[in-house]
């Protein structure tokens, strides 16, 4: 290369034809290059610079200020003077803070600018192949609505470099320093705008931030690398390739809108990713991932938030040990293997952490934890906040809904109103308190209620749940658990239904049918006395610990009841019982046999066979619609619903009539229940309890216990032989009365003739030779006495345990 130099006046200075280096120094020089790839430094002065053939650049590198250079202009001024340009194709710049334009024509210009803070602008609609070379500094390089394939390189500092809303391929280097490399983004905080082309973005080394726009109609890929230090990657689009190098590196696709994503595929070495504002899918890759579902940094023209229509993102974080971010949004974000840490935050949520011990966070809104791909049982307890099993130990909160896995799993809810998907396997699901939604889905499933704080009712038939657990909403269940208290629960009629009642006094009703074939039932009272009501299938009955019932009010037909064989065929199936001790049978005809213990037989409506077996057993009217008269020494029960015949029975309980019940010469037990009931134990000791109503009581031989119960009620002494009976409840107010046989006494009694006054003594010694009744109100003992003071001693006849002060008008003789 030739070198020609100038003078310091005004200099004409012409090339060889060959590359030159032609310098102008000081003066208006006009220098021209001829052919070949010249160098012209006018140097000081007003220059005319004439590049002539070739490529020719224009040198300002020795300026003594900052220059302005327009290659389009065909001018330059500044620190070298105001200098007139043709034909040249490259400038370098001073060591100031220069700025430098390229020319639009079709020219490939190659802009240098040296040290100093440089602006190189390739100006709008260049359609030729460029060069930005920013060099020392902190230089803005601008190729804005370009058409050619430019290379922009910010060199040292802390570099600018856009390219917007270009039509084919950039390159953007930003060197050493932390830089902003743009293209077809936009400003920065501004919205994407397309372009064509691939796009290659490296930052270098240092804290670099670049960002790309969504090219038209994703024709365009751009690839983004981060280099050394902390970067951010900045896109509109899933396609790109990024790679974040070294450092801390975060992914942002918040400018964009519906990403699709599969890190493992386009993304590496990215410690952080951040979606769109709209429904993305990210799939993470086998590193430790943080992935966030949308940015709050998004502000358009004006700076006014609108936020989008939608952002519901899936987010699938891999392998790895991840954190995941939904931010707004209805998001679905899954961790996969390894521990990971997923926060739904804002909208309805899907959090599924997959294998591993997983931190699940769902945020603001009704956010669900997902163990549909669980690889073993899982338990899950929103109220502690843990789930442990096929998925792993995870710790959630803010967690309203729990989508069980393929397994047997058990689902707590907790204190809100939760929604509970048991999934695919036998599963138990306990929504605690709140209004809950229980879906076991496939399976035979369990609905549990034994935290309940009172007693609940719960019909499997229409879903429906209410008391102590607050009101809930069951689908897809088929067995129940009952709580600690008094509970009613109802079968579903459909399925084969386990109906558990708990502790407490229960009511297990499986009589509903809507199937063609009825569906057998399992029923279990466990703990309380509690009543057990089959179907029409075969069903098993087991009243657990306590008294307990079964019923068949309501069957179709007859039945057959043997406790003691624990089997109940006829009416609707073939049933197995299990520690019962009551039966009720149908309106018809029934046979009911009790067990080895003491048994309760109803027979209901219809002429009934009741056969207590061994023990002591009741035959109970209570349901019936009429008064019925009862002899246990004749066996036979008419009138009320129906003539029964009796075996074994040394009970019975009257109706809300007026009953007449007559025992045998055993121990029998008589309860009258309401009305006013005729109560006679005949022989041995028996317990007669009149109920409510005026009863009429009569012990008969034996010692006997007689409690009146409310009501006018009358103690009936036929002799004073016939035993010492317990009067328990003896009231005067209530014109309770002691009523003796004139004839059975005998002595000075006459009937009807009230006792006198010397004939009631209060105390136990004798007054008069005659006829006399004591009464020990200090023990409550009531004896008579048949001639006073004469031979005969008296003779006990009851005692009054509540020891009630009585005279003389409490005695009546008949």
């Amino acid at each position: 290369m030739s070198t020609i130099m100038g003078t310091p006046f005004n200099d004409i200075l012409i090339g060889t034809g060959d590359p030159d280096f032609l310098y102008g120094l000081a003066g208006d020089d006009s220098i021209d290059g001829d052919s070949g790839n010249d160098t012209l430094n006018g140097g000081g002065g007003n220059d005319f610079l004439e590049g002539g053939a070739g490529i020719n650049s224009a040198d300002y590198s020795d300026a003594a200020a900052a220059v302005t250079v327009d290659l389009d202009a065909g001018s330059a001024a500044g620190g070298a003077g105001h200098d007139t340009l043709s034909n040249i194709q490259i400038v370098i710049g001073s060591a100031f803070n220069d700025s430098l334009y390229a020319d639009l024509s079709v020219n490939n210009n190659t802009l240098v600018g040296g040290a100093g803070d440089d602006r190189l602008d390739l100006g709008y609609y260049n359609s030729s192949n460029n060069q930005l070379q920013g060099g020392v500094g902190n230089d803005t390089l601008i190729a804005d609505c370009t058409y050619g394939n430019n290379d922009l390189d910010g060199g040292e500092g802390n570099d600018l470099l856009t390219a917007d809303q270009v039509l084919n391929s950039n390159t953007l280097r930003g060197g050493s320093g932390d830089d902003t490399l743009i293209a077809n983004a936009g400003a920065i905080n501004r919205p994407p705008r397309p372009g064509y082309g691939n796009n290659y973005l490296d930052g270098g080394d240092g804290n670099d931030r670049l960002m790309v726009g969504e090219s038209f109609g994703g024709r365009g890929i751009a690839t983004l690398i981060g280099g050394a230090g902390d970067d951010t990657l900045i896109t509109a689009s899933g396609n790109d390739i990024l790679d974040g190098g070294t450092g801390f590196d975060i992914v942002d696709y918040s400018q964009g809108a519906y990403i699709t994503l599969n890190m493992a595929v386009t993304v590496t070495n990215v410690e952080k990713v951040i979606g769109s504002h709209y429904d993305d899918i990210i799939l993470g890759s086998a590193d430790n991932d943080t992935i966030l579902g949308s940015s709050s940094s998004y502000v358009p023209k004006g700076g006014i938030w609108n936020p989008p229509p939608s952002d519901d993102d899936s987010i699938d974080g891999g392998s790895g040990d991840d954190s995941l971010d939904g931010r707004y949004g209805n998001d679905t974000l899954i961790g996969g293997i390894g521990n990971d840490v997923l926060l739904g935050n804002a909208g309805d949520d899907i959090l599924k952490g997959g294998v591993g011990d997983d931190t699940l966070n769902g945020g603001a809104g009704n956010d669900t934890v997902d163990y549909s791909d669980a690889t073993d049982v899982v338990a899950v307890n929103l109220k502690t906040g843990l789930a442990t099993g096929g998925a792993g130990n995870d710790s959630l909160s803010s967690i309203e809904a729990v989508i069980g896995s393929k397994f047997d799993d058990s689902l707590y809810g907790g204190n809100g109103d939760n929604t509970l998907n048991g999934g695919a396997g036998n599963d138990t699901l306990r929504g605690g308190l709140g209004n809950d939604y229980l879906d076991g889905e496939r399976g035979h499933n369990t609905a549990d209620y034994s935290d309940a704080t009172a007693g609940v009712y719960v019909d499997l038939s229409f879903g429906w749940v209410s008391g102590g657990a607050g009101d809930d909403f069951l689908y897809n269940i088929q067995a129940v658990i009952g709580s600690k208290f008094n509970d009613t629960i109802y079968n579903d009629g459909l399925l084969d239904n386990t109906l558990i009642g708990g502790a407490g006094n229960d009511i297990l009703d499986a009589s509903y049918n809507w199937a063609l074939v009825p569906p057998n039932n399992l029923l279990q009272g466990e703990a309380g006395n509690d009543t057990l009501i089959g179907g029409a299938g075969n069903d098993t009955l087991d009243g657990g610990v306590g008294t307990d019932t079964v019923s068949y009010a309501y069957v179709a037909a007859a039945v057959n009841v043997n406790l003691s064989t624990g089997t109940a065929t006829g009416g609707d199936g073939t049933d197995s019982l299990w520690a019962i001790e009551g039966v009720i049978g149908s309106s018809f005809n029934d046979s009911l046999t009790g067990s080895m213990g003491n048994d309760t037989l109803n027979g209901g409506l219809g002429d009934d066979s009741l056969d207590g077996g061994a023990g002591t057993d009741i035959a109970s009217y209570v349901d019936a619609t009429a008064a019925v008269n009862v002899n246990l020494s004749t066996g036979t029960a008419t009138g009320g619903d129906g003539t029964d015949s009796l075996w074994a029975i040394e009970g019975v309980i009257g109706s809300s009539f007026n009953d007449t019940l007559t025992g045998s010469t055993g121990n029998d037990l008589l309860l009258g229940g309401l009305g006013n009931d005729s109560l006679n134990g005949g022989a041995g000791k028996d317990t007669l309890t009149g109920g409510e109503g005026d009863d009429l009581l009569i012990g008969g031989l034996g010692n006997d216990k007689l409690t009146g119960g409310t009501g006018a009620d009358q103690f009936i002494f036929n002799s004073a032989s016939e035993g010492i009976d317990t009067l328990s409840d003896f009231t005067v107010s209530q014109g309770d009365k002691i009523v003796v046989s004139a004839a059975g006494f005998g002595g000075s009694l006459i009937a009807g003739v009230p006792i006198s006054a010397t004939q009631w003594v209060l105390g136990t010694t004798a007054t008069i030779n005659g006829s006399q009744f004591f009464y020990d109100s200090s023990t409550g003992r009531l004896l008579f006495d048949l001639d006073g003071t004469g031979i005969k001693a008296a003779t006990q006849i009851a005692i009054l345990s509540t020891k009630p002060l009585i005279d003389s008008n409490s005695i009546v003789v008949v």
